[in-house]
């Protein structure tokens, strides 16, 4: 009887803890695009209006372009001596990781 109880409490407390961590991530990923940007020397303009848009950026020497009409809420850069441009008028989180990585601000 109590190797049953303590199955059961533990199936219970995956159950709960599985359950609470989908929630999360549903959250934070909710109406919000995620662009991946994998490989060297990549060039490329990320337009989306309209759409909220993460920026995720793993590769090296790369030059992204983010247009004023994309909603852009973060900017994730992993890779080394990488440019992101954005708009004045954006607002946005970001991390920064590796060397020689920049945001610069046009308009």
């Amino acid at each position: 009887m109590k190797k049953q109880l303590v199955i059961l409490g533990i199936a219970v407390l995956l159950i709960c803890v599985g359950l609470s961590g989908c929630e999360e991530l549903s959250k934070e990923i909710a109406g919000v695009k995620e662009i991946e940007i994998d490989g060297n020397g990549i060039t490329q303009t990320v337009n989306n209006p309209g759409e909220s848009v993460k920026l995720d950026i793993f590769g090296d020497n790369c030059d992204i372009t983010v247009t004023e009409e994309t909603n852009l809420v973060e900017i994730e850069i992993f890779g080394d001596f990488n440019t992101v441009r954005v708009s004045k008028g954006h607002s946005y989180e970001s991390d920064i990781f590796g060397d020689g990585n920049k945001i610069i601000k046009y308009d």
